[in-house]
């Protein structure tokens, strides 16, 4: 894990089909992000690994979107709210540099994640912000859709 260590816990977390678990954590104290970057989190099932910010740098919690697999299904069999997970700084260089052209985002599955981020960083700014917005998403089903309420 990164050496800066933040302690935090579930507020919310909720399967998306039998394909994903979203999980949305306290957001720590003075814990900053740039819309894109990753950390890594770890939790008593789940051993430390690097998971894209889903949520973005203004949001109050901190949101994660895991594609259920053999090494995260014992955590989405037990994740709950209030459950302690540890979460590093952020990292990683992909990253929203703002800009007046439009803004075009490709991703499929659990892909969604950074670019959820970018788009509610660009969505919650200055509301008078000109560009267009352009997302191209796919997955295999459409009841296993993450944050498909948002997009």
């Amino acid at each position: 894990m990164e050496s800066i260590i933040h302690q935090s816990k579930i507020v919310d977390c909720q399967l998306v089909g039998q394909a994903y678990i979203i999980v949305r954590l306290e957001r720590p104290a003075a814990y900053v992000f740039q819309a894109g970057q990753y950390c890594y989190i770890e939790a008593a099932t789940l051993a430390p690994r690097p998971l894209s910010i889903a949520s973005g740098p203004r949001d109050v919690t901190v949101d994660f979107c895991l594609a259920i697999n053999a090494d995260v299904q014992e955590f989405a069999d037990a994740a709950h709210v209030g459950m302690a997970v540890t979460v590093s700084a952020a990292s990683g260089s992909f990253v929203h540099q703002p800009s007046p052209r439009a803004v075009s985002l490709i991703a499929g599955g659990s892909g969604i994640s950074p670019l959820r981020s970018i788009m509610r960083s660009i969505v919650g700014g200055s509301a008078a912000d000109p560009r267009n917005l352009d997302l191209s998403y796919g997955c295999r089903r459409v009841d296993q859709i993450p944050f498909a309420d948002e997009l």
